[in-house]
């Protein structure tokens, strides 16, 4: 669950929903700055890159310091690993490229999205969680040589394809989490002749926002369902999933202007 206070409520955006989100970005593409390869799969994995997610929000912790609702920041880091480690491999079974790009944003959470966002990290991290994540972290590193050389793919096509994920996570995370109000770099993109294109996200209003240069080439409309509950100390996680499960979902209209 991704977490944003709004004065006495707080918005919770599961994270399939925010999948959802980031792969209507991905297909919204329409190759102005860049002919995706394996398109299908690439959209795939931006639509499924959080899927292991589900796991834990079928029976989500409560945030320790608080009492409310967990940001995903805020959860046990073993627990991430391994339901996050899940989700990899029901990424890799339904489409191995689809899985080979997941994998990369699993370890990339742990390591900055790989250079792309240094400060991205759990807060809850502390000195026993270092061996898990070097065990994960190697595993699916061997999993992603495996993958690559089984589908025979240029790794510089597999760069280019992981760091549209990242951008469309980012658009994403931009509505679900807390915002500075100002303007936010979303990362490179590959352009059409390889080059690197620094796509800048400008706010124009809670749901427009401007992209520079925008990668659709058009104003585009996408969606994003969440759910508002009290800013409240549950009694429990039970009572929490019981609200949870009772808040019915609103879409809102996410908008790129031309």
């Amino acid at each position: 669950m991704i977490v944003r206070p709004l004065k006495e409520q707080v918005q919770v955006v599961q994270q399939t929903d925010h999948d959802d989100l980031s792969g209507e970005f991905a297909a919204a593409l329409d190759g102005h700055l860049w002919q995706l390869r394996a398109r299908s799969s690439v959209v795939r994995a931006c639509a499924e890159h959080d899927e292991g997610w589900r796991i834990w929000e079928r029976d989500p912790d409560l945030d320790p310091a608080t009492g409310g609702a967990c940001d995903f920041l805020d959860v046990d880091v073993r627990r991430h690993l391994e339901f996050y480690r899940a989700g990899i491999q029901e990424a890799v079974d339904n489409d191995p490229y689809a899985g080979l790009l997941v994998s990369l944003h699993g370890t990339g959470i742990y390591r900055g999205r790989h250079g792309l966002d240094p400060g991205l990290g759990f807060r809850r991290l502390d000195g026993g969680d270092a061996a898990p994540i070097g065990s994960f972290i190697a595993e699916q590193e061997a999993l992603q040589s495996r993958l690559a050389a089984e589908l025979a793919v240029d790794p510089l096509e597999v760069w280019g394809a992981y760091r549209l994920l990242e951008v469309a996570d980012r658009f994403s995370l931009y509505f679900c989490r807390p915002r500075s109000g100002g303007a936010v770099a979303l990362g490179p993109l590959a352009g059409r002749a390889g080059e690197d294109v620094a796509i800048r996200l400008e706010p124009r209003g809670d749901w427009t926002v401007t992209l520079r240069p925008n990668p659709f080439g058009r104003e585009v409309a996408l969606n994003l369902r969440r759910r508002l509950l009290p800013d409240r100390r549950w009694s429990s996680p039970a009572e929490f999933q019981r609200a949870l499960r009772a808040t019915p979902a609103e879409t809102v209209t996410v908008t790129v202007t031309a």
